[in-house]
């Protein structure tokens, strides 16, 4: 965590922390260790059972010592942390979280423990906190808000923090409505039949967000409106066939970038984006509600691609950053029939007036006939009526009411978005002055026209550009544009040759993608610094587009360039800062946009990682360390010990079923059924050489078996029939292995008390039946069996989530050549795996090259292990445990992110492959390159163009 925080402060990043106790609802235990949720005595967040709890003393005591761990170090980092004077170092921790979603009230139902936030913020003081405390409110439900010591609700006393937050999921994919916990999916989980999310959905939950939290009172009424988590995506479940590219493309390019404006039309000025990256659940992190990938559809791809949800999302960000205080500050709303008036009325959300007067209209496409055409009459100003166009679902903040200080040009309303300001140096100007700069939009997407006070004129222009003026009752100058790209300059008629011009630049929609503004903040910089001069409160230190990214760091004067596959120049407005760069002008006319060339880099195509020198070896059960446990309650199916009692939560459970050949001997035409209810995957075998089968328990609605959340207290017990001709009659003991894995342990979320639902076998049971079927069960009888159990305990690990639970994954011995026994086979690119005959769980260790032609010369090239088969499959580069894999379908995905750290040089691969079901004995794993689709999505696309970048240091 120092190292952590550390680094934000060197890359000049601002923080707020959240160390718990409880860190996240798609967690396994909520980020509760196993050895205390393993303490059944003790209630979980103060849980008794859902809605009801009651204060617990014990369990406080152990989030006092996580607290006391973690909390100093996060200290050390505070803004407000008193620094030496020698190393002038600057915090970065700007406010830190308490718990996270824990209400207090629930529709208005008292559901919180406030001796439980009062007793975590005052350890939080004890621990050297001074920053401003917080929480995140599961939804608007006025929890934790600090008000009056008096104060009192449902006869108890309140208690509050600094700031109230809270989060904002706005539509809910198909698959995850709240709908979806009362009901199964069912064709939710077709894309065939998904709808389209429908703009009420927005207007409903975001439109009136400022009067609600208003009304709370207390700091809520006072303190900046605070959106915590302000949904950036979705996340995706076990047993579904929908995907995260899917899910992006529910939400479109668009979406992000929606409910942010939407946001800040109701006066938020704090927000965090959950996920702006979503990345990887490493092994067994998750919960049951989350696979391998927390992709999330995030603005930033698991494997590193900024999608174009991320692009549109930095353009709204540009604007707010380089407007500054019109933006960020506290603003009022405005009545909109006293500015302006627009036509159709679901094109406008609202205008709100800063302190200086600027007014800021919150334009949005919800009309109900998907017009893109509106227009907008400015009251108080006869005739003057705008044109605008904007697509369905599509957002921007237009300014207004504005004056530019440099031209003295006061902009009275725009029907286009102005995306960034910035200014530049005017080298045509005696003075030597600054022009103001804005980079506007005027294309099919997006357009209009611009409304100034007085008589504006056009002093220059490219000829793509053809702007006009129309002055409208001698009062009011409209300006409009013919081309989508181009540039041109405006000043007050009649002012002196030396006056200064407002300099305008049009782009389109794929150069605005690639737009990069780099922004510092002057809090990092001390007077004395020299790179301060160029550090200004809004502007940002330059304007690049035409490359995939570009990162600009003004202490060490260094720019780099990012190229991706096709790309070969990028164009930048001139900046301060950069005494040593050398670029070249791009023309001789006066445009003041340089262009910045691609050097010699030859990206050529990415040579895919190869796999190879595998051996080989299977899990022999009877070598594994057993316990053996009881069997209790009336029917002596239950067994003694949970996998939360024996430690065994990371992912695998084994259990061995032992039949006496003493107190049972297989008779011709008697059958063996075993009953099994247990959590969420099991694979079965007999005498370790035939497979009887397999299934899964899960669920994604509220009670019922397997749930993901809640409760888990109904039965889904499955039948096998051991047949008698694969049992042994010779005298021998016959044995059933069943192989368990969890999904995870559930999070305790909200008011739910879930967290000890019960995983690996819940229920056993061995019965007789006559071959002929004996359906009423008559001639049937109970079959004692020995019970053992084995498993990796997590509680005597530092890392718990690299493990699969299978306790030989580290065994050293009795490893051989794979291609000696056939274990593995290639076919072009693809290692195939398979089981041997008996279908046992099967070992296998091998090596990736990765070539050095794809990680060297600046070159990124991420990568990816694509599987195939029926089998089932888990992977780990270097010991990181990367893939769970499930051939049946229980889960969608066949594509693992291999981060770039393990994505270089040889590393050592290991893969276990189970299964043995009909047809299931046998995966292919392929290391491939990012294949992706046309557009800005970054969706895998078999076929597609490799995603690969080069940097350049300039």
């Amino acid at each position: 965590m120092d190292y952590l925080l550390s680094l934000c402060e060197e890359m000049r990043l601002l923080v707020l922390a959240a160390p718990g106790p409880y860190i996240c609802s798609e967690t396994q235990g909520g980020g509760h260790p196993t050895w205390l949720v393993a303490k059944k005595d003790i209630r979980i967040r103060h849980s008794a059972s859902s809605f009801n709890k009651p204060f617990d003393v014990q369990y406080s005591h152990y989030c006092r010592e996580w607290l006391h761990q973690i909390l100093p170090i996060i200290a050390a980092h505070e803004i407000t942390a008193i620094q030496s004077s020698s190393s002038k170092k600057r915090g970065c921790v700007i406010g830190v979280q308490i718990e996270n979603e824990n209400f207090e009230n629930f529709k208005g139902i008292p559901v919180g423990c406030a001796d439980d936030m009062r007793y975590l913020a005052r350890v939080a003081r004890e621990c050297g906190i001074t920053v401003p405390l917080f929480h995140n409110d599961g939804f608007e439900e006025g929890s934790w808000v600090s008000r009056d010591d008096n104060h009192r609700e449902h006869g108890h006393s309140t208690f509050g923090l600094d700031w109230y937050a809270y989060d904002k999921y706005v539509v809910f994919c198909p698959t995850s409505t709240p709908q979806s916990l009362l009901v199964d999916p069912g064709p939710q989980g077709d894309l065939m039949v998904w709808e389209e999310w429908k703009p009420s959905c927005v207007e409903h939950c975001m439109d009136s967000m400022e009067t609600k939290v208003r009304g709370f009172g207390g700091c809520a009424a006072s303190a900046p409106m605070f959106i915590a988590e302000l949904q950036g995506g979705w996340f995706n479940h076990y047993m579904l066939p929908c995907s995260y590219d899917d899910i992006y493309n529910y939400y479109g390019d668009d979406y992000t970038r929606l409910v942010l404006d939407s946001s800040l039309a109701q006066g938020v000025t704090m927000l965090n984006l959950y996920m702006a990256y979503g990345g990887t659940n490493w092994g067994t992190l998750g919960d049951p509600d989350v696979y391998t990938s927390y992709d999330y559809s995030a603005c930033v791809r698991e494997y590193g691609y900024l999608s174009g949800r991320g692009r549109k999302l930095r353009l709204g960000m540009a604007f707010a950053r380089s407007f500054g205080a019109a933006v960020v500050a506290r603003s009022e709303r405005v009545a909109a029939k006293r500015v302006i008036e627009v036509v159709p009325r679901r094109m406008l959300n609202g205008q709100r007036r800063a302190g200086d007067g600027v007014v800021l209209s919150f334009w949005r496409n919800f009309s109900e006939k998907r017009t893109e055409v509106y227009t907008a009459t400015v009251r108080g100003r006869p005739g003057v009526v705008l044109q605008g166009r904007l697509q369905y679902k599509r957002s921007f903040v237009g300014i207004g009411e504005y004056t530019s200080a440099g031209s003295g040009l006061r902009l009275l309303l725009a029907t286009m978005p102005v995306h960034v300001r910035t200014h530049v140096k005017d080298s045509g100007s005696r003075a030597q002055r600054k022009l103001e700069v804005w980079v506007l939009q005027n294309d099919e997407f997006v357009g209009g026209e611009l409304a100034f006070d007085g008589r504006v004129e056009v002093t220059r222009e490219s000829r793509t550009l053809r702007p006009s003026v129309e002055l409208v009752a001698g009062q009011t100058s409209i300006i409009r544009f013919v081309g989508d790209i181009g540039w041109c300059a405006l000043r007050r008629e009649g002012r002196v040759e030396d006056a200064g011009e407002l300099l305008l630049l049009f782009l389109k929609e794929q150069d605005l993608m690639t737009l990069v503004p780099s922004f510092e903040e002057n809090f990092w910089f001390d007077a004395e610094d020299k790179a301060s001069a160029a550090v200004s409160t809004c502007d940002p230190l330059s304007l690049v587009w035409g490359a995939y990214g570009v990162q600009h760091d003004i202490k060490s004067g260094k720019l780099d360039i990012e190229w991706q596959c096709g790309q070969e120049f990028a164009y930048a407005l001139p900046f301060l800062g950069f005494p040593g760069l050398r670029i070249r002008q791009r023309s001789a006319s006066s445009t003041a946009a340089l262009l910045l060339t691609r050097g010699p880099v030859d990206d050529g195509t990415p040579i895919p990682a190869k796999l190879g020198n595998w051996t080989t070896r299977d899990t022999q059960f009877e070598d594994l360390p057993w316990t053996e446990l009881m069997l209790t309650g009336r029917d002596r199916s239950t067994p003694s010990l949970d996998s939360i009692d024996l430690g065994f939560t990371s992912g695998h459970v084994i259990y061995k079923l032992t039949i006496n050949a003493k107190t049972f001997q297989p008779t011709l035409g008697v059958n063996l059924k075993l009953s099994i209810n247990m959590r969420h995957r099991a694979v079965i075998s007999l005498n370790g050489k035939h497979i009887l089968g397999g299934h899964t328990t899960y669920a994604h609605r509220l009670m019922k078996a397997g749930s993901k959340q809640g409760p888990d207290p109904f039965k889904d017990t499955k039948d096998y029939i051991l047949p008698f001709e694969q049992l042994y009659t010779d005298g021998q003991d016959n044995v059933v292995y069943v192989i368990v894995e969890s999904f995870g342990l559930n999070r305790q979320a909200f008011i739910l008390n879930d967290i000890r639902c019960r995983r690996g076998i819940l229920n056993v049971g061995l019965v007789s039946v006559a071959g002929g079927g004996d359906i009423l069960g008559l001639f049937s009888r109970r079959i004692e069996f020995a019970l053992h159990v084995t498993g990796v305990d997590i509680r005597t690990l530092n890392e718990p989530f690299n493990l699969c639970g299978f306790p030989d994954e580290h065994v050293k011995d009795g490893w051989m050549q794979a291609s000696d026994c056939g274990a593995v086979a290639k076919e072009g690119a693809v290692s195939l795996f398979r089981l041997g005959a008996d279908k046992l769980p099967r070992w296998f260790s091998g090596v990736m090259e990765v070539s050095p032609a794809i990680t060297g010369r600046g070159l990124r090239v991420p990568l990816r292990f694509h599987v195939t088969g029926t089998a089932t499959a888990h992977i780990w580069v270097d010991g990181v445990y990367l893939a769970r894999y499930y051939g049946n379908g229980d889960c969608v995905q066949r594509d693992f992110y291999i981060p770039d750290t393990y994505a270089k040089g040889s590393r050592l691969v290991k893969v276990l492959v189970y299964d043995g079901r009909p047809g299931s004995d046998w995966i292919g794993i392929e290391v491939k390159g990012w294949e992706v689709a046309e557009g800005w999505s970054g969706n895998l696309m078999e076929g597609g163009e490799v995603f690969a970048t080069c940097v350049e240091h300039w």
